[in-house]
């Protein structure tokens, strides 16, 4: 059984819980919060997938996540000049002049988040991997479908409410 407590009686019941000053500083620390959206993402993956989520964080801030990269054929790492060709040649075909997504290779984001496949997407409060400050999906589709899914079946509310922020700014005008 599920009862749905309306946001207000939540901040009432806060309100006479906490001081005055304990209510403002809970109420600052929501507002600073540094929530970040994570497309997370492999070299291996089709190109014209990479091409199309590089879009999805160009439009919304997202940052696309690498895990690392393969050894070449001869068994040595790939280079940073390679890593940096790869990632301008995606740049270049999402959003030309536009702005670029945003890129990191983390193999950490990937232990913090859980992230086991790609493309996974994380929506998170800071660099929390708390239950509630975060929620993962799975799936071959776009950020604006991540963040709907997000938007409408986290099960924790302010995941559910950021993901509405991100989709409504980033996607929602162009529905």
């Amino acid at each position: 059984l599920m009862i749905k407590i309306p946001k207000s009686l939540i901040f009432t019941v806060l309100a006479l819980a906490l001081s005055p000053q304990a209510l403002a500083q809970s109420m600052l620390e929501s507002i600073r919060a540094d929530w970040k959206t994570y497309i997370f993402v492999s070299s291996v993956m089709p190109m014209e997938s990479l091409v199309q989520l590089a879009h999805d964080s160009s439009q919304s801030g997202a940052i696309m996540v690498l895990n690392g990269f393969p050894d070449t054929s001869k068994g040595a790492p790939v280079d940073l000049q390679t890593v940096q060709k790869f990632i301008h040649d995606i740049n270049d075909a999402c959003c030309k002049n536009a702005k670029p997504a945003a890129w990191v290779i983390d193999p950490k984001l990937f232990d913090r988040y859980h992230v086991t496949a790609v493309p996974g997407f994380v929506v998170a409060l800071g660099e929390n991997n708390q239950a509630g400050d975060y929620s993962l999906v799975y799936g071959d589709m776009t950020l604006a479908n991540a963040l709907k899914y997000f938007a409408q079946g986290s099960k924790f509310q302010r995941v559910r409410d950021r993901a509405a922020v991100v989709y409504n700014k980033a996607f929602a005008k162009q529905e």
